[in-house]
């Protein structure tokens, strides 16, 4: 019956049941009995399950030693029991501990079961997690190159093993996130029929094995195949494991995630609606389900994706409570919501009281689970993002460089984790206007990607974009412009020509066309990306469709076409400030876009008004000390200056450029332009 529960997602029925078990188990048949032992052991599982990692970690270390006196160090059920406390440490982010155990338990499953059985294919399978998340690359590959050749041959038998069929599927799902799509793509398939022809059509397993071949056809660009699979697959897990089933619940959330992809907005926003009653209903249970919690927070982070950032926003504070009243304020699931609430009221604009969230949870994370665990570390990239967002651009930059140099000595060089934080860094460097260090840190780091990563992988393609901006942020546009042209070739081949982040690619592509002057090109692109935008993938609303269409109004007004880039600006502005308010960091992008374009329309007191407004909002909203602030005190200034009141222009350029030494740096190019037009000012004056 407990096994039963846990099949069915119900883990607070499953402990309770086993709890009882064990209970009985003890005082029937003794502590030692071997039955006793697995029952615990079952229960050691659940409670991993359920985040309850230190509690399950101290009864299988106990489990341990009980198994090695009873049973002996080398009983397959010893075994079994050392790979289950290695896959527990790793998750408290004692990495090198169970690096250890599986190096020694992995020579003892060769010689004890035999190179093929399935326990030390699994065995083999988590050393390699184990060695990649430790940054040995090269050895993790060894060993999963190790595997898929067995996997291969063990898929053409008549009667493979279900465990291995288990330890393949894990397999296929690494090669996906490793960016080795196509060998995945055919263990999937393989998969598959094995499943269907082994354990039948809507056996549990089978079903799991087609939503994860559906995520990756999905992430090859075959998005009409996913979709058909996905529908499919709902109408089968609704029947078979029922309505709100964990399983059932992220079938959902990923078809939606589909339909929006193909542009069936109105039917992803049905099933959305959909998934946001269950959860709603779900989290005011007195012991709602973990894995369901895990769907609910999967959910708010697609609707923060799909622009409805408030919608996430109260389903992540409902989550959050509902996480601290089941698994308790300092339980690894909690922290993860918590970071995930800051992240949303970044997006909102509320950046000080994410600030004030993620600085709260870093400590926290540091004291539950260590100053070097993973997650310890991505929150402390998340702190620093948001201190970038804020202006505070040199604490982000020291604390990115910390974590850097932390990152490699724990991690070593070659770890994912640290391309990622070596990319954040150059980002940093080139807004602070230190491009040329920016380019040293990013260029070879393509190279390293292409060799840890793969070269079509999701990360390589990120560094790749990188890399073209921080070029043309460089002056270097024409070597941009090739770059970018290749990328976006690149992402049309491997997610599809409409997807949000090929339509984002090709947007800096039309912003190089207009920084090498082609113009015309430009706004032709624009045109096109704006089209697909709207109606096919992210809706009229989106912020990036707004983006989208804030950057062809921008090309109209620099083929002076002023009074169509009016139109388009007031049109979004009006939006912008519906969905986000009048004071969000994207309106205020917005409002002095309109300014400039007022100005050319020789409208500067209508400017004048609105930009003084704006100074006041931007210096409460994201700091006086902002480049953004800057920038609009410059803008107000220049428009003073046109209507010859160039006394109080000069009053705001004296000290604007004091203040932009002082936090950018004098070599800074924002200073550099400030200082310039102090000089021009000054020479107009006298």
């Amino acid at each position: 019956m407990a096994q039963a529960y846990t099949s069915s997602g119900k883990h607070n029925e499953a402990l309770e049941l086993q709890q009882k078990l064990i209970a009985t188990s003890k005082s029937v048949l003794g502590d030692q009995h071997p039955a006793t032992l697995s029952r615990t052991q079952n229960l050691a599982l659940t409670l991993a399950v359920q985040r309850r990692t230190d509690e399950a970690l101290e009864l299988q270390q106990s489990l341990l030693e009980s198994s090695k006196r009873i049973m002996g160090e080398e009983h397959p059920a010893t075994l079994h029991k050392i790979q289950k406390l290695a896959i527990t440490l790793k998750s408290l982010g004692r990495t090198n501990e169970a690096l250890e155990l599986e190096k020694r338990l992995l020579e003892t499953s060769k010689r004890v079961l035999g190179v093929e059985y399935p326990d030390t294919l699994s065995i083999t399978q988590e050393l390699a997690v184990t060695l990649r998340v430790l940054g040995r690359t090269r050895d993790a590959l060894e060993l999963e190159q190790s595997l898929l050749e067995t996997s291969k041959r063990v898929l053409k038998e008549e009667h493979p093993d279900t465990d291995i069929l288990n330890t393949i599927q894990n397999l296929a799902e690494r090669l996906r996130d490793l960016g080795r799509t196509n060998e995945a793509l055919e263990l999937e398939h393989n998969l598959l029929e094995t499943s269907k022809r082994i354990l039948g059509e809507e056996h549990p397993d089978t079903l799991h094995k087609t939503q994860n071949l559906a995520i990756i056809l999905k992430s090859v660009g075959k998005t009409n195949e996913a979709l058909e699979l996905e529908q499919s697959l709902l109408e089968t897990s609704k029947r078979v494991l029922g309505v709100e089933h964990p399983d059932t619940l992220s079938v959902t959330r990923n078809l939606a995630v589909t339909l929006k992809v193909l542009g069936r907005t109105r039917k992803a926003l049905e099933l959305e609606q959909s998934l946001l009653e269950t959860s709603k209903r779900v989290l005011k249970e007195k012991h709602p389900d973990t894995d369901t919690l895990d769907i609910i927070q999967k959910l708010a982070v697609t609707l923060r994706a799909s622009g409805k950032t408030n919608e996430a926003l109260k389903l992540e504070q409902s989550l959050l409570e509902t996480s601290k009243r089941v698994l308790g304020v300092e339980h690894p699931d909690t922290l993860s919501v918590t970071q995930n609430l800051a992240v949303t009221l970044r997006v909102l604009g509320r950046t000080k009281e994410a600030l004030e969230l993620e600085q709260s949870l870093l400590e926290t994370s540091k004291k539950v689970l260590g100053v070097e665990h993973p997650d310890t570390l991505n929150r402390t990239q998340n702190l620093a993002i948001t201190l970038q967002s804020l202006g505070k651009t040199d604490e982000a930059l020291e604390l990115k460089q910390s974590l850097l140099e932390t990152s490699k000595r724990l991690l070593g060089e070659e770890h994912p984790d640290i391309l990622s934080y070596t990319q954040n860094l150059a980002i940093t460097l080139k807004s602070l206007g230190r491009t040329n260090e920016a380019f040293k840190l990013v260029h070879p780091l393509i190279q390293s990607s292409k060799q840890i990563l793969g070269i079509t992988h999701p990360g390589t393609l990120s560094i790749a974009l990188t890399l073209a901006l921080t070029i043309r942020a460089l002056g270097q546009f024409g070597k941009a412009f090739s770059l970018l042209q290749t990328l976006v070739g690149e992402y049309e081949a491997h997610i599809g020509p409409e997807h949000p982040e090929t339509l984002t690619v090709t947007q800096h592509l039309a912003g190089t066309l207009l920084e090498l002057g082609r113009t015309q090109e430009a706004l032709q692109l624009q045109q096109s990306i704006l089209v697909t935008s709207q109606r096919q993938v992210l809706g009229n609303d989106h912020k990036d469709t707004l983006g989208r269409i804030q950057n062809l109004a921008i090309t109209l007004r620099n083929l002076g076409r002023f009074d169509e880039a009016l139109q388009l600006q007031q049109s979004i502005l009006e939006k912008s400030t519906r969905i986000w308010g009048p004071g969000h960091p994207l309106t205020l992008i917005k409002i002095q876009s309109l300014t400039i374009t007022l100005r050319k329309l020789g409208r500067f007191n209508d400017a004048l008004e609105i930009q003084q407004s704006l100074v006041k909002v931007s210096k409460r909203v994201i700091g006086i000390n902002h480049r953004l602030t800057f920038r609009r005190i410059k803008n107000l200034s220049t428009t003073l200056a046109y209507l010859g009141r160039k006394n109080e222009s000069l009053e705001l350029m004296n000290p604007l450029v004091n203040k932009s030494v002082q936090v950018l740096g004098e070599t800074h190019p924002d200073t550099l332009y400030y200082m310039k037009s102090l000089k021009l000012l000054e020479g107009v004056s006298n």
